[in-house]
């Protein structure tokens, strides 16, 4: 009787272990989405291909990781796009520590269970040419305001989500608008190298 113990707690403990790789697992499916659709797209993490996107819109499956992942996308007619697939915490190790101990957050952490990337990335590909300045202007307007909206949704999540510590929010705004002025740097960029045909 006491064997069939010992075994009965040995196999909960293998089932229990690894809690996040089993119902997350430790591979997940990205779609990779172009503003215009048709591009082709390379993923790289590390500097290592990880998977490559034939045509947009397409998913790819990637196996998870606490690296981020760098996209690459090319189509003719379109500046050359890139952004990243921010690794993020997934949370599924409060399950772990309940049921599987400090074990089952070593496998998940050794898998990258515990992480996860966004299920979507959307990239606005910018042309090379315009008919004309008028048009050039109104595109990089359009893309400004893009940025403005995105980074105002950022900020309207932050004064939602960390209120427990006025100086967390107040680094994390600081790294929203960090980021606002390099994404308009980068657009500044992109329509200095736009032509007029």
């Amino acid at each position: 009787m006491t064997m069939m113990l010992r075994l009965a707690a040995l196999a909960g403990l293998f089932l229990t272990t690894a809690c996040a790789s089993i119902t997350q697992g430790t591979t997940q499916s990205v779609t990779v989405i172009t503003d215009p659709a048709g591009a082709q797209c390379s993923l790289q993490r590390g500097g290592q291909s990880v998977a490559v996107v034939s045509q947009t819109p397409q998913s790819v499956t990637l196996d998870k990781s606490r690296q981020d992942v760098a996209v690459l996308c090319k189509r003719d007619g379109y500046q050359d796009g890139a952004t990243t697939l921010t690794s993020e915490f997934a949370g599924m190790t409060f399950g772990n520590i309940l049921f599987g101990g400090l074990v089952g957050v070593a496998v998940d952490s050794a898998s990258g269970a515990m992480n996860k990337y966004p299920a979507e990335v959307k990239l606005a590909l910018i042309p090379t040419s315009f008919p004309n300045e008028a048009a050039r202007d109104a595109f990089f307007a359009q893309r400004r305001a893009e940025i403005e909206r995105e980074v105002a949704e950022v900020e309207k999540r932050i004064g939602e989500s960390c209120a427990a510590s006025a100086d967390l929010c107040r680094q994390q705004r600081e790294a929203a608008q960090a980021l606002r002025q390099t994404r308009l740097a980068e657009l500044e960029v992109k329509r200095s190298t736009a032509t007029i045909r």
